[in-house]
């Protein structure tokens, strides 16, 4: 039933294995095939398999990736992609507005050298110098663990740390509720999709000025931006933030509205050309938008034999409207 096979990729096997699938379904099933990319270590993967890549990318019928940071990496080895950037579900992120902005911090990515872990803790020994009662919750798996578990005794912060494997979304969304600064301190990386909520919770970001980090926040607009490896500065900026009430509450006011340029009605237009949906097509109501046609377009779990519902039909859901018949 489906008319697209549309892969979300990232790099190195995690191109290899969903792309090489989706062009092989595409092309058995005679559908159409789009690409997502979003990969941090784009950089890295293009510059060593671009000869691989390429060829893998120009047999899909659509090629998509998240920023424009990605999209200059890709052109230089003759691809143009567009630009889809990541879909932020605003409903589900709500902006909480802050009375108060205790030392409370957040960092949430992956233990690999290109998340720069380490830098956390460096940055947060300079805090706790001027605010002891500072905590930081430390999310992520990955081959560092021990590692950065011996760092932060070896700095004397292992008590102002706590570890967390991963968070459920419902977790996740508590504790940005609780937290006054999400740390970001990657030295490779693209825009990590809990940077975006982040933004649009009302937590202020606080990070490195990589990959496509200034396509959504701008250096003392809606964020502090500091350099790679600057541990310092990342102190000295949390420290701006925590310090200064009105700064911390217009930088996360003005993220909010950032984030919302991510929002599912500002991206599903561009999804439709993707997928090769016209969008010429007239709007059925005054409420809807004549290029929304993804709201009119059937996926995989709507049921086509109920496309036009009656009144007083069964709210039971389609696998058992079918098996009564």
């Amino acid at each position: 039933r489906a008319d697209v096979v549309h892969v979300q990729a990232a790099s190195f096997w995690g191109f290899y294995l969903p792309v090489t699938l989706a062009l092989f379904l595409g092309r058995l099933f005679r559908r159409r095939v789009v690409i997502s990319y979003s990969g941090g270590l784009a950089r890295l993967f293009m510059a060593q398999r671009w000869r691989l890549v390429r060829p893998m990318v120009k047999r899909a019928h659509g090629f998509a990736v998240t920023s424009d940071y990605l999209k200059e990496i890709f052109q230089r080895e003759g691809l143009e992609p567009t630009v889809l950037l990541n879909v932020l579900v605003s409903e589900h992120v709500p902006f909480l507005a802050r009375s108060a902005w205790p030392p409370l911090l957040v960092w949430s990515s992956v233990l690999e050298p290109e998340a720069n872990p380490s830098m956390a803790l460096v940055a947060l020994a300079r805090v706790l110098q001027t605010l002891p009662e500072a905590r930081l919750l430390l999310i992520g798996r990955g081959s560092l663990a021990k590692e950065i578990a011996a760092q932060a005794k070896a700095l004397g912060v292992a008590k102002s740390v706590a570890y967390r494997a991963e968070l459920v979304d419902e977790q996740w969304l508590a504790t940005m509720r609780e937290a006054s600064i999400f740390w970001h301190t990657a030295s490779l990386d693209n825009l990590p999709q809990r940077v975006l909520e982040a933004a649009a919770s009302g937590t202020v970001v606080v990070g490195t000025d990589v990959g496509a980090m200034p396509e959504l926040l701008h250096d003392g607009v809606d964020a502090l931006l500091v350099q790679p490896e600057d541990a310092v500065a990342l102190a000295e900026a949390t420290l701006r933030v925590l310090g200064r009430p009105y700064l911390a509450e217009s930088l996360a006011n003005n993220a909010r509205l950032s984030a919302e340029r991510y929002a599912w009605t500002e991206v599903r237009s561009g999804l439709a050309k993707l997928y090769g949906i016209q969008t010429n097509t007239p709007a059925r109501d005054k409420d809807e938008s004549p290029d929304d046609v993804l709201a009119r377009t059937e996926f995989l779990l709507s049921d086509p034999l109920t496309r036009q519902p009656v009144e007083d039909e069964s709210p039971d859901p389609p696998y058992r409207r079918r098996a009564r018949r």
